[in-house]
């Protein structure tokens, strides 16, 4: 068995190809995609992405088994300038359970023993993860979900017939959501489906710090179908997509830059108003980088956190840590 670690620079179609093709087969059987996973996605993130990456592969009699990605983020953290997402891992169930994610990883990092990554990982590939070296921090990550209609009615319209009249009316019980910002203050907003430059000031910490030629790679060149929420000031935006679950309508946060409890109220009554759905979601770390409200809204799913190599030193700054949409391009 031989294992290939190929740069970005070197990545050519027929790889792209082969790793769509491994994805298609081993996801036929969901139902729920948050993300793309078709060649301009792969291409985009990838062969496009302005500050590298990586691919680890298995190939047998030419046919692609296995592969995981790594990609790199501009965020600058401890004087590091770039991290590394490890980012997707598919193994063919012909061959799921011989070690192949393990050795991609420890032929990754024995290679570049100098590169700091950073993952979400599932319960199947953690194991294999902590074998390699990575360590698992403890932090409170968690998928939550705000429901804006009678969830009731979401499982019922696809079995009772007379259900879907009722899903009509379930868009009125948003209405009582609205109450509790009934008193504040009308921010002017707009819905852009495009957006040509994000001001990396807005979305930079004390932390983090993102440059623009992230953001517009990461957002404007996505090819992604991202939506932007703006004040008409443009100091305020809420990026986020549609999503759909049994042909129910969602929204996903996928990242913004409000800091006061207000700002969060006004653009989330704006994005209720502006958009017919019956819930929102989102991965957060922490209440104060949380969109949604903590009294409207609850816990899904405790969400992994690992990393290799020292990346974070000061546990008390693990609250600025913000996670959108289960891809922690976003922190």
């Amino acid at each position: 068995m031989t294992i290939k670690i190929i740069k970005s620079d070197n990545i050519n179609d027929k790889l792209i190809y082969d790793i769509v093709k491994l994805v298609k087969i081993e996801r036929k059987k969901t139902h729920f995609n948050k993300r793309l996973h078709n060649y301009e996605y792969y291409k985009w993130k990838l062969k496009d992405n302005p500050f590298g990456a990586y691919v680890a592969i298995y190939y047998s009699n030419e046919v692609l088994m296995g592969f995981c990605t790594f990609t790199a983020k501009s965020f600058s953290i401890n004087n590091n300038n770039l991290l590394y997402e490890l980012g997707d891992v598919y193994v063919s169930s012909q061959v799921r359970g011989r070690g192949y994610f393990f050795r991609m990883l420890r032929e990754f990092h024995k290679q570049f023993p100098e590169i700091k990554v950073y993952g979400t990982p599932n319960d199947r590939a953690l194991p294999s993860e902590l074998k390699v070296g990575y360590k698992e921090l403890n932090m409170n990550i968690k998928y939550s979900f705000m429901p804006l209609g009678i969830p009731l009615f979401h499982f019922l319209y696809n079995k009772i017939f007379f259900a879907k009249f009722l899903f009509q009316l379930d868009f009125l019980t948003r209405k009582i959501f609205m109450i509790f910002s009934l008193f504040n203050k009308n921010y002017k907003c707009e819905v852009l489906t495009s957006i040509n430059n994000i001001d990396s000031k807005l979305f930079s910490s004390s932390l983090f710090k993102k440059n623009s030629k992230y953001l517009n790679w990461r957002y404007a060149s996505s090819p992604e179908n991202y939506k932007y929420l703006t004040t008409l000031s443009g100091k305020h935006l809420v990026i986020y997509k549609n999503i759909t679950y049994k042909k129910i309508p969602f929204i996903f946060i996928v990242d913004h830059n409000l800091d006061t409890s207000l700002e969060k109220k006004e653009l989330l009554k704006q994005l209720v108003n502006k958009e017919k759905i019956f819930g929102i979601f989102e991965m957060t770390a922490s209440d104060k980088n949380s969109f949604l409200p903590k009294s409207f809204s609850f816990k899904l799913k405790k969400i992994k956190f690992i990393t290799y190599g020292q990346i974070i030193q000061k546990k008390s700054r693990l609250e600025d840590f913000s996670f959108c949409v289960g891809d922690t391009d976003n922190i």
